[in-house]
């Protein structure tokens, strides 16, 4: 499941997923799940809203928790936030619509981005019997096994961690994300906009990680098309509900019920997973955040960016800001 949650608000393109059908999994969670997530949750700072202000001396910065995959729901959100775009001078999001441009380009002449340019394929490294369920988890997913076998293991994670029906989408649909919504009015509205970190920044995260590393992750299996369905359902009516702190939470108390490892062994894994794509990214964005002169600032980030410690909220609290929550 946590490939899913990463998936779905960091990494892929937005997509609509109007053919997938899916169940909220915190409806079958058992009382002492339950009781562990409310825990864990109860001990962050700023674990719900997905739009804030935080205002220091002269600034204003409106932060928005955004969601990369398409919904009917964001229909009304995009709408109620279009004054903060008419207002803004400065708007930041995770990769601006010239950034991506970028990485198309560097995707045509840079492969290694996804694939691996040399050395064995995932079928060698892994073996026939423990590469068979990957194979037909891509299968599922209209990616053939060929191509599959010489994937980045960690983009072929990710990607497995999607349900068909969102893969299927993701061939036809346009791009319409609460990110891409917001980059289209600041358009209209001539709003200059800015990535905030460099647009290849997640790619060098994961292709840092070393192969064996990343081999050992895909090990762990695709998830089964009703599970990421179940997943991804999930994960947009907590969004909705603006409870991104726990959508972290329930994500890996039920990855338990799907991977044969040990709670310390999952544990471990999201540690590791939050401290690459949160902690260490909203660590370099409060730099940037600190070099902004503007007055009035959008910053347009998932929303698992914001919760915690470690999260976009506290640390603006820690810089000085104060913040107040705002109507989503």
């Amino acid at each position: 499941m946590f490939r899913a949650f990463f998936a779905g608000i960091f990494m892929l393109p937005s997509v609509v997923f109007a053919t997938c059908s899916g169940e909220d999994l915190r409806t079958g969670l058992t009382d002492g799940q339950a009781a562990e997530i409310s825990a864990r949750v109860a001990e962050m700072p700023y674990t719900e809203g997905n739009l804030w202000r935080a205002s220091k001396e002269d600034q204003t910065i409106h932060l928005i928790g955004t969601v990369h995959i398409s919904d009917p729901r964001l229909d009304p959100v995009t709408d109620r936030l279009a004054p903060l775009i008419e207002q803004a001078e400065l708007m930041l999001v995770e990769a601006s619509e010239e950034d991506m441009k970028k990485l198309e380009g560097a995707a045509a002449t840079n492969p290694g981005l996804f694939f691996l340019s040399k050395g064995p394929s995932l079928i060698e490294q892994m073996g026939d019997e423990a590469w068979a369920p990957i194979a037909q988890a891509a299968a599922d997913r209209g990616i053939p096994g060929f191509m599959a076998a010489k994937m980045q293991p960690w983009y072929l994670a990710v990607t497995l961690g999607l349900p068909p029906c969102v893969i299927a989408e993701m061939r036809i649909a346009k791009p319409n994300g609460l990110d891409q919504r917001l980059l289209r009015l600041a358009k209209e509205k001539n709003l200059p906009t800015e990535s905030i970190e460099p647009y290849d920044t997640v790619f060098t995260i994961f292709n840092a990680i070393p192969l064996e590393a990343q081999v050992e992750m895909l090990s762990l299996g695709a998830l089964p098309t009703d599970a990421a369905e179940n997943a991804l359902a999930t994960l947009m009516n907590q969004y909705f509900e603006e409870k991104h702190a726990e959508v972290i939470e329930v994500s890996r108390v039920t990855a338990r019920d799907l991977l044969d490892l040990s709670a310390e062994e999952i544990d471990a894994a999201f540690d590791q997973f939050l401290d690459l794509l949160l902690t260490q990214r909203n660590a370099r964005w409060m730099e940037t955040l600190e070099a902004i002169e503007a007055d009035d600032l959008v910053v347009a980030v998932g929303a698992g960016h914001l919760s915690g410690e470690t999260g976009l909220l506290y640390l603006l609290e820690q810089d000085g800001y104060t913040l107040e929550r705002l109507p989503f």
